[in-house]
């Protein structure tokens, strides 16, 4: 059974699925900016 994820990946438009993936990154990078001026 697909994740739920997944089906919404699939019914979303490339656009959509792009700008999520590049918030999810951005999200990510500032996630370890913070953890490397932490240590």
């Amino acid at each position: 059974m697909p994740t739920v994820e997944s089906q919404l990946t699939i019914n979303e438009s490339p656009d959509v699925v792009y700008e999520a993936a590049r918030d999810k990154i951005e999200t990510l990078a500032d996630f370890l900016a913070n953890v490397d001026s932490i240590e």
